[in-house]
């Protein structure tokens, strides 16, 4: 009997036991189930099938209009790809842009870009319109291997010092020399009515300077004599003394750099002191091919030539769809560069493409290799292809002058949509 009342009481215990493992057990495997869906469930909101771009611009000061153009652009060209599927040899990954502030300063752009790479872990940056900023953010790219694409900064250094992580897809700032003394010095033999004296008037910065040497050294060389070389300070609130100075020297035609607010001081003083050069004035620059150039001066710019690289007004195809696509999207047409930061973008897209990766060197190893020869950069470029430097070998300047209100490119022939009107006449014949 009391055996029998011991192995009733073992059996109760082992019973007692083995609930209790049984439970522990599944209270270990929900716990382990409840910690998983948590885990998932922060990651939900989290998309980590994105890929980050850094963009440095500024977006604040003098020409911060300039640089809004180029986040319109971005975001455009961003829209469209990720609606098309986004990088599909990444799963479909979506671009996705961080934008920085350089407040026009090499400093704030260099601690951007740190920020941008070690925080916001992009794989590559664009940008940054302004020449002097962009050299030295392509230094930051450079050291930590990570590529940059220059789709709105023009200094000829950008790409002569050996950086194997930069790519250029603009033009250089001394093609602005060599474009337009060409222009002018062909429409004047055209015509008979052959401008010599030139003057030269940009902005006492790092991109003036640039603009001016290049003028410098290839006026001469077309035959043109410099007789007036004009720096003005920046940013200027008053163009009088040096157009005074322009005047002063008499000469058939005016070269002119400007941003935005210069450009527009430039076209509205030269009215009021009633001064037109005889043959004409040529602007450069982002502040002359920016839609709020035209907008601020209206029937003023009628006649002058801007030296850009594009303009809506062209013989390109692609060209009229893409900017009716950028007008109907934000009011204005694309031009002071968002159409060639349009381009970039998805140059971009297509080396992300043909990389499969967003590791650097295997980035930067699809950019060198880019071809392109179709698609959606084209209405711009004939062809994108980045030489030894990271140049592009297709970016060239094309020539439009202000007629009915609208840039309308009258050089070279093959792109030309209208017929140059040389010389422009003065103030009071028109």
């Amino acid at each position: 009997m009391r055996k029998k009342w011991i192995l009733a009481v073992l059996t109760i215990l082992l019973v007692v036991v083995l609930v209790t493992a049984s439970g522990c057990g599944q209270k270990s495997s929900e716990s382990q189930d409840a910690s998983k869906k948590i885990s998932q469930s922060q990651g939900a909101g989290k998309d980590t099938n994105v890929i980050k771009i850094g963009a440095i611009y500024p977006l604040s000061g003098p020409t911060a209009q300039d640089g809004e153009n180029q986040r319109k652009a971005h975001e455009l060209a961003v829209e469209e790809i990720n609606k098309a599927g986004g990088i599909k040899s990444l799963g479909g990954a979506k671009l996705q842009f961080v934008y920085a502030d350089s407040q026009s300063k090499p400093e704030v752009g260099i601690a951007e870009a740190e920020r941008l790479i070690n925080q916001e872990k992009v794989v590559a940056l664009m940008g940054t319109y302004e020449s002097h900023v962009a050299m030295s953010v392509s230094e930051i790219a450079e050291r930590y291997g990570i590529p940059i694409i220059i789709p709105n900064a023009l200094a000829d250094k950008l790409t002569e010092r050996g950086l194997k992580y930069t790519f250029k897809t603009v033009i250089k700032t001394s093609d602005f020399g060599r474009d337009t003394g060409k222009f002018v010095r062909e429409i004047g033999e055209k015509t008979g009515k052959v401008a010599k004296r030139a003057a030269i008037l940009y902005g006492d910065f790092f991109f003036g300077h640039e603009v001016a040497e290049g003028w410098i050294k290839q006026l001469p060389q077309m035959g043109f004599e410099i007789v007036a070389n004009v720096a003005y300070p920046v940013p200027a609130t008053n163009m009088q003394e040096a157009l005074l100075k322009v005047k002063q020297a008499n000469p058939d035609v005016l070269f002119v750099l400007g941003n935005i607010s210069e450009a527009v001081l430039t076209i509205k003083q030269l009215k009021e002191l009633n001064y037109w050069p005889t043959y004409g004035v040529v602007g450069v620059g982002g502040g002359f091919s920016n839609p709020v150039f035209l907008q601020n001066t209206g029937q003023l710019a009628e006649g002058l030539f801007i030296a850009n690289d594009w303009f809506p007004e062209i013989n390109r195809a692609g060209s009229k769809e893409v900017n009716k696509k950028f007008k109907d999207k934000y009011g204005i047409d694309m031009t002071g560069n968002a159409n060639t930061t349009y381009a970039a973008t998805w140059v971009l897209a297509d080396a992300l493409e043909r990389a499969g990766s967003t590791d650097g060197n295997k980035l930067r190893e699809a950019l060198a290799n880019t071809d392109i020869t179709s698609g959606p950069a084209t209405f711009m470029y004939d062809r994108i292809k980045f030489d030894e430097t990271g140049q592009n070998i297709s970016a060239q300047n094309v020539i439009a002058q202000v007629q009915g209100g609208k840039p309308m490119v009258v050089w070279p022939d093959k792109y030309k949509i209208a017929d140059p009107k040389w010389p422009v006449p003065g103030w009071d014949k028109r």
